[in-house]
């Protein structure tokens, strides 16, 4: 892997993980306005999921086909970024049992019987759980009563089991200055247990604003293309499959499946890049998004069925290659990754 295109790999992942400062991210966005400076290109697609090898290819090759690697500012972009997440790595704790920027779960989410040996539990900016929320019988294997590291943001939970029976069972012994003063920092704990969650409901509500807002803004600038390519994929693409060794015919299907479906891609990635990194959360205009994602899902499925009864077509799933070849034409089929990200993991 070249040396941009791993910087670009390094900046999208590390926007996921709690490794991205202010200066990373300042580089990497400085990376990706000077590639759409020059060529007029976008690489954000590598943020919906920058563990993917096919996406990291992509990247690669097309660093590879610009010749980035050739070209001083990109490098030295590249070497900054990745100099500064070297840093960041080394100046981390080095026990941290989890570390993520976000941790969720439908469910429960329960830490319970674990030896840290001296560590750290859990490093999170977020923790969302559909349950509830509890951290017990935790050994630091100090050999003493200290209480393992913990470090959250921000925790939403329906539940929280904390247990005060024996704290209840002693109060009443204890003297009057002692009860204020207990008394007092139980209020100043629910003071600073209450505030996360109030900033957590928050940002909540901000991220469903701003979903809805880039959703509305897509409607907008690209919505009469939308409606044209959906209307190309669900009707008049598969009306125009039908049995024929016509070349030129299946050119022109292929032509216009691989056209609409990019433009449906490009429709839907500022909601696959926002929802990926947490900016934004399904709003108001989230049935309608996943409904829009799943037509189109089954449109795109409904061709590729229709293509498959065609005796004598060659079907091409590497996205690569000429039209046609010594066994007839060939129909290459799109990529929806975005279309499929929103549909399966988001909705």
């Amino acid at each position: 892997m070249s040396l941009v295109a791993t910087a670009i790999i390094a900046g999208a992942s590390a926007g996921l993980t709690a490794a991205a400062d202010d200066v990373v991210k300042s580089l990497y966005q400085s990376l990706k306005s000077n590639i759409f400076e020059m060529f007029s290109e976008s690489i954000d697609e590598i943020e919906v999921d920058p563990e993917s090898e096919k996406l990291q290819k992509q990247v690669d090759s097309f660093v590879q086909e610009k010749n980035l690697n050739e070209i001083d500012k990109f490098t030295q972009l590249s070497k900054a970024l990745l100099d500064r997440l070297d840093m960041i790595e080394a100046s981390l704790p080095d026990s941290v049992l989890v570390r993520v920027k976000e941790l969720v779960a439908r469910g429960d989410i329960n830490f319970s019987n674990i030896d840290l040996n001296g560590g750290a539990l859990l490093e999170a900016d977020r923790v969302k759980a559909g349950g509830g929320f509890s951290i017990s019988n935790l050994r630091s294997g100090r050999g003493s009563s200290s209480v393992p590291f913990v470090k959250i943001g921000s925790a939403t939970a329906n539940t929280i089991d904390i247990s005060i029976s024996e704290f209840s069972k002693k109060f009443s012994e204890l003297p009057r200055y002692m009860k204020f003063l207990l008394g007092a920092g139980f209020a100043f704990l629910i003071v600073i247990v209450t505030i996360p969650f109030l900033m957590s409901a928050w940002e909540s509500s901000q991220a469903r604003k701003n979903f809805d807002e880039t959703f509305k803004r897509q409607r907008s600038e690209m919505g009469s293309g939308f409606m044209s390519s959906s209307n190309y994929l669900t009707s008049t693409i598969p009306n125009s499959i039908y049995q024929t060794n016509d070349r030129d015919h299946w050119q022109r299907v292929n032509y216009s499946w691989n056209k609409h479906s990019r433009r449906l891609n490009k429709f839907l990635q500022p909601l696959a890049a926002c929802l990926s990194e947490g900016t934004c959360a399904l709003g108001e205009k989230g049935d309608e998004v996943c409904q829009i994602a799943r037509s189109q899902q089954a449109a795109h499925k409904n061709i590729h069925d229709r293509i498959k009864g065609i005796n004598g077509l060659n079907i091409d799933y590497t996205g690569g290659g000429g039209f046609g070849g010594a066994f007839g034409p060939n129909i290459v089929v799109p990529r929806i990754r975005v279309v499929n990200y929103i549909a399966d993991d988001v909705c």
